[in-house]
């Protein structure tokens, strides 16, 4: 005698918004085969992926986010100025930085000579070759090498700016019109520490613009806001006629990061 399962599937509408599967509940018994043994179901499948999906959102997500790398990652995806910047071919979102700068003070304009401090990936390059039309002479130090090949009239010198300006090839290289610096510091997470980097950078920058930036020049630089600051501003107050604090729309809103320009160099007084 051929003897029928006890019991069959059943797939009901449910009116608990709360369920897992929305307006549906999968309610299901097993069918139970001769040797007695019991059949997965499509209820155990429903079950299964409920359990584990309850668990990478409720457990592993939480833990993702905190990796610096992955919350970075998310971070670009949804930055307005990084996306602008691959659809326009920029090799960095930092170009509209410089570009919301020159807007409105015109700083990079056709045959001058400019210095690049810490030019690289090239995104302020890629800037003042188009605003220039590749009429200026520019020279770019960075210790990295540049990740697109520069036109003719740009000289990429691979170095450090502690050493390429000392003694006779600092002479060699000659005087500029302008000076703009977007270096950082590797950062440590500390801020003090951080900060005391960043200023330390700025007055190699100074120093580098007392030597070679012309009468009436202009520099720019990236500083960190904190310690060290205003001995730095101050500074750059005493080589520059005017002296300006901006922060950049295309800056984000929880970096400390400022740039200060410095206008109109002052012609050295003669030691006689």
């Amino acid at each position: 005698m051929r003897i029928k399962p006890k019991l069959k599937h059943e797939i009901k509408k449910s009116a608990e918004k709360n369920s897992l599967f929305g307006k549906y509940q999968i309610t299901a018994a097993p069918i139970t085969p001769d040797n007695g043994q019991r059949t997965p179901d499509l209820a155990d499948a429903g079950r299964i992926f409920g359990f584990y999906k309850i668990y990478y959102i409720k457990i592993i997500c939480p833990y993702l986010f905190k990796i610096d790398f992955f919350r970075q990652c998310v971070k670009e995806v949804k930055d307005y100025y990084f996306r602008k910047a691959k659809q326009e071919k920029y090799v960095a979102r930092s170009v509209y930085k410089l570009s919301e700068i020159d807007a409105k003070h015109h700083i990079i304009r056709p045959r001058m000579r400019l210095l690049d401090l810490g030019a690289s990936p090239g995104s302020w390059l890629q800037y003042t070759l188009e605003k220039t039309k590749e009429q200026s002479e520019i020279v770019c130090v960075d210790l990295k090498p540049p990740v697109f090949s520069p036109p003719g009239c740009v000289r990429w010198i691979t170095g450090d700016i502690y050493e390429v300006f000392e003694g006779e090839a600092g002479v060699a290289i000659g005087f500029f019109d302008c000076v703009i610096s977007d270096m950082a510091p590797n950062t440590t997470g500390i801020r003090m520490v951080d900060h005391a980097a960043s200023a330390s950078l700025c007055e190699k920058v100074l120093e580098i613009s007392s030597r070679m930036l012309k009468p009436r020049g202009t520099v720019l630089y990236k500083i960190f806001q904190g310690s060290g600051f205003d001995a730095v501003y101050k500074q750059t107050r005493q080589l520059f006629e005017t002296v300006k604090t901006l922060k950049p729309q295309s800056c984000r809103s929880e970096s400390n990061e400022v740039y200060v320009l410095g206008l109109h160099r002052k012609i050295p007084a003669n030691k006689d």
